[in-house]
C-alpha cells in the first residue's frame, strides 16, 4: 500500500474494508483481508487496533447474493462488523452510514472518558465578580460593570416606561444603596458608560 498511504490511515478513526461480493470465486476476500491487516501490523501495531468494519458491495447482483452467506460467516469469525450495500442502487448505504456514525460517537465518548481520567483532580476555585464598581472622580460617581453597562445600553431614555423600569432594576441590583454608602447626595451626578444621571432617591 505504500508508507505514504499508511501514514494517512494513521489519522483515521475507523478502517472500512470494501469488498466486491461478486468475485469471490476468482479470489478469496478473507485472504486479502488478512493480508491487508498483516501489512497494517507490519507498519504499525496501532493500525490493527483501530476498529474495522467490513462492507460487501454489489449486493444487487445475483452472484453477490449467492456469496453473501459465505462472506458473512467468514468475516463474523474475524470479529468485524459486516454491512452489505449496493453503491449502484444505494441499498444498505443508510444503514452503513448510521453504523459508522454510531461507532464514531462511541469512540469520541471513550476518548473523552480517557482524557477525563488522565487529568489531575483540582479543587474547585470560585471567583466572585461584583455586579458593578463605583469610583468617585471629582464630583461624579462613575459606575462600571458589564451587567449594568449592558442594561444602560439597552434602555431607551426617551421613553418614560423604560426609565421607570431602569430605576427599578438598579434598585433591585442594590446600586442605589451602594451609592448612598459611598456618600452620594441628592442632585449629585452618576455616570454609567457615556450617560450622566442626576441622583435622586425619591
Amino acid at each position: 500500500m505504500g508508507d505514504k498511504f499508511l501514514k494517512h490511515i494513521e489519522r483515521t478513526k475507523i478502517i472500512l474494508h470494501i469488498i466486491d461480493g461478486s468475485i469471490i470465486k476468482k479470489e478469496d476476500p478473507l485472504y486479502s483481508f488478512r493480508a491487508i491487516n498483516k501489512e497494517l501490523n507490519n507498519f504499525s501495531e496501532k493500525l490493527t487496533k483501530k476498529p474495522q468494519m467490513i462492507t460487501i458491495n454489489k449486493c444487487d447482483l445475483l452472484s453477490a447474493k449467492e456469496n453473501m452467506t459465505y462472506l458473512k460467516d467468514a468475516f463474523h469469525k474475524e470479529g468485524s462488523q459486516i454491512f452489505s450495500i449496493s453503491a449502484l442502487t444505494g441499498e444498505g448505504l443508510s444503514t452503513l452510514i448510521y453504523g459508522l456514525s454510531s461507532l464514531l460517537d462511541e469512540l469520541k465518548l471513550r476518548e473523552k472518558e480517557t482524557i477525563t481520567k488522565a487529568l489531575p483532580k483540582k479543587e474547585a476555585v470560585y471567583k466572585f465578580t461584583p455586579r458593578f464598581v463605583i469610583n468617585k472622580k471629582g464630583d461624579i460617581y462613575e459606575v462600571t460593570g458589564a451587567e449594568i453597562e449592558r442594561i444602560v445600553a439597552m434602555t431607551n431614555f426617551n421613553n418614560e416606561e423604560a426609565i421607570d423600569y431602569f430605576q427599578k432594576i438598579i434598585k433591585k441590583m442594590g446600586l442605589e444603596k451602594a451609592l448612598i454608602k459611598k456618600g452620594i447626595k441628592e442632585g449629585d451626578q452618576v455616570k454609567i458608560k457615556e450617560i450622566v444621571f442626576t441622583f435622586s432617591s425619591k
